[in-house]
């Protein structure tokens, strides 16, 4: 089974212009999302995380939790998704996570 991330580069190298999400009246490409989740994770190295290191992305269902569980995926990043709020401090606990 594909990963997000995986899944979003090769949409944006078979159907680059095709969308991809749409949300709040905004629509994105898979070529446009590919770019988000490059950005983003390129923040996510510049904060040092590597191989191996777990990821909190906390976030409602939004394109940038969509963007930001896809790029914790690059560099084998685990991603946890953090949902819903009420939660948040267990989880926040359970995941020890290296980067939230």
């Amino acid at each position: 089974m594909p990963t997000i991330g995986g899944s979003v580069i090769q949409n944006a190298w078979r159907v680059p212009d095709r969308e991809a999400l749409i949300s709040s009246g905004r629509r994105w490409t898979w070529a446009e999302l590919d770019d988000d989740v490059a950005r983003a994770a390129g923040r996510l190295a510049a904060v040092g995380l590597g191989r191996g290191d777990r990821c909190a992305v906390l976030s409602t269902n939004t394109p940038e939790m969509a963007s930001g569980a896809a790029a914790s995926r690059w560099g084998t990043r685990r991603p946890t998704p953090l949902h819903p709020v009420d939660r948040m401090r267990s989880s926040v606990r359970e995941v020890n996570g290296h980067f939230v």
